[in-house]
């Protein structure tokens, strides 16, 4: 499957193995939620760079008030080389917070 982030102007490629071999295996309680990914994917609340792996990037959205939903926050983790049209799924979890990351674009300066 292939979801548009309008906001990098790329593809990010979810292959179902990385789905059922990692995110099953590592991050279980974010299984039923394979919507939430996507739709992080397709309208993050913010995007952030990893400091020392600059073709890492994570798509952040607040989920609180979703109905089963482990945590406040979903990380969407992507691999996208600087210039890539095109990115790839790595891995997605929920947490209570985020940090330690670069952010590059938050929603909230768009207003």
């Amino acid at each position: 499957m292939t979801v548009r982030s309008a906001l990098l102007n790329a593809a990010v490629a979810v292959h179902r193995e990385t789905w059922d071999e990692h995110v099953a295996l590592r991050h279980p309680e974010v299984l039923p939620f394979f919507d939430y990914v996507v739709g992080t994917i397709e309208a993050p609340e913010m995007i952030a760079r990893d400091a020392r792996h600059t073709e890492r990037v994570y798509f952040l959205r607040r989920w609180p008030d979703e109905m089963g939903f482990p945590a406040t926050w979903l990380h969407v983790l992507v691999l996208l080389p600087p210039c890539a049209m095109e990115g790839r799924f790595l891995s997605a979890w929920a947490s209570r917070r985020i940090g330690g990351r670069e952010i590059i674009w938050r929603a909230s300066d768009q207003n």
